[in-house]
């Protein structure tokens, strides 16, 4: 019997709440996208074609918002 290495990944979230604003991380997303969804939080599309939640709207950026330089 040969023995194997495992691998354990263990990702620690912190404890996302209803309204809470998107974390950074993809992983940490997932975690806050799920609490968000349970909560009745649903995404929804916008006019640029990214599709955000209500909290985010005050960060979100059109790109037509966008000053290009040079």
């Amino acid at each position: 019997m040969t023995k194997r290495n495992q691998i354990v990944c263990l990702l620690i979230v912190p404890d996302y709440r209803p309204g809470d604003k998107p974390p950074e991380g993809y992983l940490e997303w997932h975690a806050w996208a799920d609490v968000q969804r349970k909560a009745g939080i649903k995404q929804y599309a916008c006019s640029c074609g990214k599709w955000i939640t209500p909290q985010q709207e005050e960060d979100h950026r059109h790109p037509s918002q966008v000053s290009r330089l040079g």
